[in-house]
């Protein structure tokens, strides 16, 4: 053998002559006996070296011929071809032609690749042992077929969740699944997804927090309030922009009305329920005091004065709000009470 493993594959693609009498299998039939009783018929011209890539072979003969130097020759070529079926003729099927063994034809010692070669051996087996291989070649190809159609599909599935976790999409299902936990236990949908009385209410609130609204309106504490009291109470709805500042303290200016005090506590509890509820669920990024703090009694008072009757002069006298933020509050609450 040559040297150089370059020339010894392109040589060898030179036997792969034979794959021309394997392409007429069905003509001959599969005794290489008969083969070789139908040479004659066989023109030398059919007779072509054909060229293919060493990954194509998966196994390889012990059996050796050697070759002419020029093989593009016809009579070279019919030669060869007589020459392989002479040395296939005692073998009545593929599957008693003897296989290349590494350790008895080729001299390689066993320490070498003994325990490759174990292996290989034991995964054949078990490759042969499965049951994949005593299924029918028909029903074989179909599970095959099935199989690569599914692993396309799992292939698109693999992508199209990839390019959504790239969107954030991932994230806003993982957050709208936390706010359909909060409105079902706080009795906005029922246990089939439906929405209830008080959640088509909390719809048609704005402007304040609507979760609280719905608690505060469903929970009865407005019924014992008057029209003037309600308008006041429902300024204590319309949360604060930030909470305070960590340590400091905040004085709330409490209603001196028994009712509006009696409410403003029934608010105060209702907060604390919501902030629960969304804190169980992953929604709530304050602390229950820090969430208390953003709603306060500070507009109760100027608010029921200024639906009693005073003048704006007199309202504005009683707080230290900005005219223009005042005029804003009264109108949300005006919006808010539509």
């Amino acid at each position: 053998p040559h040297p150089d493993p370059d020339s010894i594959l392109e040589k060898y693609r030179s036997v792969g002559a034979a794959a021309c009498f394997k392409n007429r299998q069905s003509r001959f039939g599969n005794k290489y006996q008969r083969m070789y009783q139908n040479l004659a018929k066989l023109n030398a011209n059919q007779i072509a070296v054909v060229g293919f890539s060493l990954k194509a072979i998966k196994k390889m003969s012990a059996l050796r011929i050697f070759l002419p130097s020029f093989l593009q020759d016809p009579q070279s070529l019919l030669a060869t071809y007589n020459t392989m079926l002479d040395a296939l003729v005692n073998f009545p099927s593929a599957q008693e032609v003897p296989m290349l063994d590494p350790l008895t034809h080729m001299g390689v010692s066993k320490d070498a690749i003994g325990e490759t070669a174990s292996k290989f051996l034991s995964l054949s087996s078990r490759i042969q042992a499965h049951p994949y291989h005593r299924v029918e070649a028909t029903k074989r190809e179909k599970a095959l077929a099935r199989l690569r159609t599914k692993q396309e599909i799992k292939a698109k599935l693999d992508d199209l969740e990839e390019r959504a976790a790239r969107t954030g999409l991932g994230d806003f299902k993982a957050e709208m699944q936390k706010k359909m936990r909060v409105l079902r236990r706080l009795g906005h949908l029922d246990s089939d997804g439906i929405i209830t009385r008080k959640g088509r209410f909390a719809c048609e609130l704005d402007s304040i927090d609507t979760l609280l609204g719905a608690e505060v309106i469903f929970g009865g504490v407005t019924e014992s309030l008057d029209a003037v009291q309600l308008v006041a109470f429902m300024t204590c709805l319309f949360p604060l922009d930030s909470p305070p500042p960590k340590g400091a303290k905040r004085d709330s200016v409490l209603p001196k009305d028994p009712k509006l005090l009696k409410a403003f506590e029934s608010l105060r509890a209702s907060v604390r329920e919501v902030h629960r509820v969304e804190s169980q669920c992953g929604l709530q990024d304050h602390s229950e005091e820090e969430y208390i703090s953003l709603f306060v009694a500070d507009h109760m008072m100027f608010t029921q004065a200024w639906c009693s009757g005073k003048s704006f002069a007199e309202v504005t006298e009683m707080t230290s709000m900005f005219e223009g933020s005042l005029i804003r509050l009264l109108r949300r609450t005006d919006e808010l009470l539509e």
